[in-house]
């Protein structure tokens, strides 16, 4: 695709808009498919199989599958395996990072101060661990670490450290900078291996082969028996990455200020070490501080260069035998877990920080641009499933983690009635706004989850904090039949033209009066607006908040308990306008009092039925209909005002010969029916003077509002019928 339709426009697949969107006016329940996702609500991009990464993929001796949970280890197939954390690369923690970089996330900043250098050529990822595995062969130890970037396989350097418990504390070699027990250091870089003997001697040595993958971003290190044999005992094994000085042949240690070749970050540390990512690592996830990232043990014991922390002990008995063990795979708790997207942005891999979302309108491709994304997930030990599941959105300036094991987290997930499993995407970098590429992250992440998780699609919510406030809004605006309800916290973004598509998602909203960024007016409108279509809503005002006062608080309990176990469209009786107040409890501050105003259900307006549709695309170019979703017959008269030509597609209903029917459009006016000549006919038509709401085809006593409007990142299709 290209020119007005491009980019992320393939994944929003327009099939179920249209219909669902009319036909959720008289759909009982949200239909799901065995996978648990539902099967048409949504874009396509939900459905697709899943893709696959070069990085995850396995050749010559190596057959495990990857563990795809951070920080887990897993004995597999006679391999030992080691998932480490996306976008780690941070190193030590000196005294400041280097503020003439934009930030990778400013409330959430990584513990690691180490910056890349400027050159192009390291996009700010090369030294990323991805994996490591180890596995015993006849005549040597074989080893493979995957990178998350490899542009040169030249600009990095690996270092293998080797023992046996017991083993001497000794240096690492080669300007590492770093300590830890080991009897023998292997250092890589590309296919150039080097050995350092117990005494530090270092010799360039051809009995270790060093082979690069460069389209698997992987490195093959096989040590020789005669080098380390940990035999059918136990061997410590520690691996650590850093870039490499090709003139020096030698670590390229951080200094205080970057520039085309150096890495900075090490001011305030007297000897730095020159890891910026290291193996064998469980980073806690500790609500509401500084574990954004998952480098906070890295980020300290690096700044020590105590490689001891990250020595790993392997039981090669357990490998020689092809003993499985999973008991060190993360199960519960808050995960970060790593998948294979569809998608490559900007340069294709790496990291850009330079790109600011917010100064592009349309295809922000985002800071985190490889194929290979991360995403958190909170997992109650409570239930094994088929779980609920609450899309909770980050802020602005956040990442995946804001919500690590807060109590936020964990209401959500134990609401009334539910137990769910609580998403947060990475959604492609911190200010995204939840379009182009963002929410293409979004949606590829849930449907990851439905691959490991049985899932009850019609227990499915959406909440989010400031930017994931509006993320929230709209999501469930342009696909109401996804979700059960809507939490929107200090935030609003509920627009006129598309908030007719609430009906069915009842919206609790939290703001902070004395909010600097989100003023009054704009909540209040969104308020008014539900208020005038006679839909659910509550809005809770908190008085003496401001904008983070809520987020420190880390309490979500009344919001929980609104959304409770709501399913996918309801049908509750209509009630009137109603008002109350409350103190919030049981968070970081003692009490927040609040102030409430709430709808159940208004008065609906009465329309009557006609069999028409009338549309209005912007910067679409190709959409289908389902015709009996959106109580259509196939002489149903569908205005059409296209910005530019089209093709729509009649489905759900057999129209004469085939199972669908197509039609072109052309730019402007034109009036589509369905039967008309073999594939349609086209009837141009005049401009009206002024444009009503035309409402179609619908009993007044449905309490429906038929004015329907649903958008997409890149264009937007307008609805009433």
């Amino acid at each position: 695709m290209n020119g007005r339709r491009r980019t992320f426009s393939a994944f929003l697949r327009l099939v179920p808009l249209v219909g669902a969107v009319a036909g959720l006016l008289g759909a009982a329940v949200a239909e799901a498919a065995p996978s648990g996702l539902p099967r048409t609500a949504g874009p396509d991009l939900l459905r697709w199989p899943p893709a696959v990464a070069p990085q995850l993929t396995n050749t010559g001796i190596w057959r495990a599958p990857p563990i795809l949970v951070s920080g887990s280890s897993a004995y597999r197939d006679g391999e030992y395996l080691y998932q480490d954390y996306l976008f780690d690369d941070n190193g030590a923690k000196g005294q400041f990072r280097d503020y003439s970089e934009p930030q990778p996330t400013q409330t959430a900043p990584p513990q690691g101060t180490y910056t890349y250098p400027s050159a192009p050529q390291y996009r700010r990822n090369v030294a990323d661990l991805v994996e490591v595995r180890v596995k015993p062969l006849a005549e040597a130890v074989a080893f493979r670490v995957t990178l998350n970037t490899m542009t040169d396989p030249a600009l990095v350097g690996v270092t293998l450290a080797l023992g046996r418990p017991g083993s001497a504390t000794r240096p690492y070699p080669l300007g590492a900078n770093a300590s830890g027990p080991a009897d023998v250091f292997v250092t890589v870089n590309g296919s150039t291996a080097y050995l350092t003997d117990a005494a530090g001697r270092t010799t360039r040595t051809s009995a270790i082969s060093s082979s690069v993958d460069s389209a698997r971003s992987q490195l093959e290190v096989r040590v020789p028996r005669s080098v380390w044999d940990p035999g059918a005992g136990r061997g410590l094994v520690a691996v650590g990455v850093g870039l490499w000085d090709r003139r020096a042949q030698r670590y390229l240690v951080p200094q205080a200020v970057r520039d085309a070749e150096h890495p900075d970050g090490a001011a305030g540390l007297a000897q730095p070490t020159a890891f910026f990512n290291v193996a064998f690592r469980r980073e806690p996830a500790t609500c509401c501080s500084s574990t954004a990232w998952r480098d906070q043990l890295q980020a300290a014991e690096l700044a020590k260069g105590n490689m001891t922390p990250f020595t790993r002990e392997i039981d090669f008995g357990k490998l020689e035998r092809r003993v499985n063990d999973e008991s060190d795979v993360q199960r519960y708790g808050s995960l970060n877990r790593i998948f294979a997207s569809h998608f490559t942005t900007g340069a294709g891999q790496g990291v850009d920080l330079s790109v600011n979302c917010d100064n592009i309108p349309r295809d922000c491709p985002g800071q985190y641009q490889g194929q290979l994304q991360p995403y958190n997930l909170y997992v109650p030990k409570a239930s094994s499933g088929p779980y609920g599941l609450v899309l909770l959105l980050h802020a602005h300036s956040a990442n995946h983690n804001q919500f690590s094991e807060s109590r936020t987290q964990a209401q959500l997930a134990q609401r009334s009635g539910t137990t769910s499993v609580v998403l947060t995407p990475l959604a492609r970098g911190p200010d995204g706004a939840y379009r182009d590429a963002a929410l293409a992250d979004v949606f590829e992440a849930w449907a990851d989850v439905a691959r490991h998780y049985q899932l009850d699609p019609s227990l499915t919510v959406v909440a989010g904090y400031s930017m994931g406030a509006g993320g929230t809004y709209q999501l469930a605006q342009q696909f109401p039949d996804l979700f059960a309800g809507a939490f929107v916290e200090v935030g609003a973004n509920l627009q006129p033209g598309r908030a007719a598509s609430l009906r069915w998602v009842p919206v609790i909203q939290w703001n902070a009066v004395v909010d600097e960024f989100v003023r009054p007016d704009y909540y209040l409108t969104d308020a008014r607006t539900m208020f005038g279509l006679g839909y659910r809503y509550e809005l809770d005002l908190f008085p003496i908040a401001e904008h983070l006062t809520l987020a420190i608080n880390d309490s979500v309990t009344p919001a929980a308990d609104y959304l409770g176990a709501r399913r996918v469209v309801s049908d509750p009786p209509p009630s009137g306008v109603q008002a109350g107040a409350g103190v919030l409890t049981g968070g970081a501050i003692p009490a927040l009092p609040y102030t409430r105003q709430f709808q159940t259900w208004g008065e609906a307006p009465r329309f009557v039925p006609r069999d028409r549709l009338d549309l209005k695309l912007r910067n679409i170019a190709s959409l289908a209909i389902d015709l009996a979703r959106a109580r259509l017959s196939c002489k149903a008269r569908v205005r059409v005002d296209s910005d530019g030509p089209a093709v729509i597609a009649f489905v759900g209903r057999r129209c004469g010969s085939g199972e669908s029917r197509t039609v072109s459009v052309p730019a402007g006016p034109s009036v589509v029916t369905p039967m008309s000549g073999s594939a349609g006919s086209v009837k141009r038509r005049a401009k009206p003077r002024s444009r009503g709401n035309h409402r179609s085809r619908r009993s007044s006593s449905n309490r429906s509002r038929r004015s329907r409007s649903v958008r997409r990142d890149h264009g937007s299709i307008r609805s009433s019928a």
